[in-house]
């Protein structure tokens, strides 16, 4: 059954992947229904990608974040005791929305825009924002701005490498809020557990 979702549209010659979902139960319905119980900010979508425009299943074509993330959750859910609700997800959010695997080509494409094609969903209010965009960037800091703005500390999280545990505040500009690949998951899927 499928799990991640996502809304694609072409730009010129590049793509933009907004409102991206995990599904953590086997899902029913259409993409644009469920429970949010959560999201992540990332850096750019990867190389998950689709060959259309609109909504529709996402290929993963060898990225490992979603699933990842998928599978903290459902430990965590586990430890926790608890059911995800039907048709629960975690909102995948980034800095900026063009996909590619590759962040410098990503990066580059980006520094030529004007628009940097921001996701709507943003603007919700999650009860749960986890923070994984990495660590200090010249291009991509001023990209967090937004994030930050207006968005109660209290829901808010990160994996510092660090501090070898998990934080609940935005990360500083020198810190770095680590990425699931490489990162233990043990921490998290603790304080999700608590959270959920």
């Amino acid at each position: 059954m499928p799990h991640f979702f996502a809304k694609f549209r072409q730009v010129e010659e590049f793509w933009i992947r907004h409102d991206t979902r995990i599904y953590l139960s086997d899902f029913t319905g259409t993409p644009v229904e469920g429970t949010c119980v959560g999201a992540i900010i990332g850096k750019n979508p990867g190389s998950a990608t689709a060959k259309f425009a609109g909504w529709g299943e996402l290929q993963l074509a060898g990225d490992k974040l979603l699933p990842n993330v998928r599978n903290i959750l459902l430990k965590a859910y586990d430890r926790a005791g608890k059911t995800p609700p039907a048709n629960a997800y975690f909102q995948v959010l980034n800095l900026f929305y063009i996909c590619s695997k590759n962040l410098p080509a990503a990066t580059a494409i980006l520094r030529n825009q004007k628009n940097i094609f921001l996701d709507p969903v943003e603007q919700q209010s999650f009860n749960l924002l986890w923070i994984a965009w990495g660590g200090k960037s010249a291009i991509l800091d001023p990209l967090k701005k937004r994030f930050v703005e207006d968005r109660p500390e209290s829901k808010v999280f990160f994996y510092s490498p660090t501090a070898t545990s998990t934080i609940n505040r935005f990360p500083g500009d020198s810190e770095l809020a680590k990425h699931p690949q490489g990162m233990p998951h043990a921490p998290v899927i603790g304080h999700l557990a608590a959270r959920l």
